[in-house]
């Protein structure tokens, strides 16, 4: 970081229902807590994590988010401005899994587990945008794919930051060097 870092705590996430022979040798997913210095003492927190793909809907994902969630909620209540960016391999609320076909296994039917980010966190994006304009949002790319045809990664930050500008980078590139495309954000401290 060209920033000076006080300090980075991992907190591990919960693990897929597996076998434990299973557990060994699987990636074993995290939240990274990393604290930033501001001008005025007061300390960015900010958090990055990549949460667990084809969990077949057995529930991880949701205990997952649930431990974003509880970092977050202790985040705001610090006072301090914080922000929360990464892979959360779900849905945007209200996107229907139906329309992505067989990959529609991966996806909770009912409720996307990030709804209750959305409820309780600011997003530079509101849901009725995803709603009416879905595709300038969409980070993932299929396999063999051009273009991104779901959202699966977010930022989430606090009442602290303002969000000066928000994007997905749709470089026809990107694909030699991630399935998913970088999001960038703008933001200004307090």
């Amino acid at each position: 970081s060209k920033y000076r870092i006080d300090s980075a705590t991992r907190y591990q996430l919960p693990l897929l229902k597996e076998s434990k022979i299973r557990q060994l040798f699987n990636l074993r997913r995290a939240l990274l807590e990393v604290r930033l210095p501001t001008s005025d003492g007061a300390d960015l927190l900010a958090f990055n994590t990549h949460l667990s793909a084809f969990s077949k809907r057995d529930g991880t994902l949701g205990k997952q988010l649930k431990v974003l969630d509880k970092h977050m909620s202790q985040a705001e209540g610090s006072q301090s401005p914080w922000l929360l960016a990464g892979d959360l391999n779900a849905l945007v609320p209200g996107d229907d899994p139906q329309r992505l076909g067989e990959d529609a296994q991966w996806y909770n039917t009912e409720q996307s587990p990030v709804t209750p980010l959305f409820e309780s966190y600011k997003h530079p994006v509101p849901l009725s945008v995803y709603e009416t304009d879905p595709e300038p949002w969409r980070t993932y790319l299929p396999p063999a794919a051009m273009i991104p045809d779901r959202t699966l990664d977010y930022l989430f930050h606090g009442e602290q930051l303002q969000i000066i500008s928000y994007s997905v980078l749709h470089d026809p590139t990107a694909k030699a060097t991630s399935d998913h495309l970088p999001i960038l954000a703008e933001i200004q401290l307090p």
